[in-house]
């Protein structure tokens, strides 16, 4: 197992993708359109250095992936550098599930977060992915949220 960057658009559009289609709730959308709209994002945010996507492998194979996104906002007493982070999508197929890829991942990204000094970290998970998340020592409110301490 291996915890590595992923920085190729049209991997981070199939993995993006293959999230997407595990939520039942979303509307039917135009897929061209929404890759087109993936790759835009990607090329922007990730030069710009505000999206970091992590991958776990085993082997040439992706079992994990999820993103990190981080945004700038007025300092405050709480956030002194006013810098935020998302995770999101993270996604552990289906046949990979249950071997603490997830963990990994969410502690990789905590890692990368860290060294884009990120103060505050959010986490955004869905109720089947909560239970993985919970036993994190950064998960103690709800809804979920990390918070980096220095």
């Amino acid at each position: 197992m291996k915890v590595v960057k992923i920085t190729d658009p049209e991997i981070i559009l199939q993995v993006r993708l293959d999230f997407l289609a595990t939520d039942p709730l979303l509307p039917e959308t135009d897929e061209a359109v929404l890759a087109d709209s993936i790759r835009g994002y990607v090329s922007k945010h990730t030069a710009a250095g505000d999206s970091v996507v992590l991958a776990v492998t085993d082997g040439d194979v992706i079992v994990s992936i999820g993103f990190l996104t981080v945004t700038e906002m007025p300092p405050n007493g709480a956030v002194p550098n006013g810098r935020f982070g998302t995770l999101l999508n993270i996604l552990t197929y289906l046949e990979h599930r249950r071997r603490e890829y997830g963990e990994t991942l969410v502690r990789a990204l905590d890692e990368e977060a860290r060294g884009l000094s990120v103060a505050i970290l959010d986490l955004h998970a869905t109720e089947s992915g909560a239970p993985v998340y919970r036993g994190s020592e950064r998960c103690r409110t709800r809804p979920m949220r990390m918070r980096l301490t220095k």
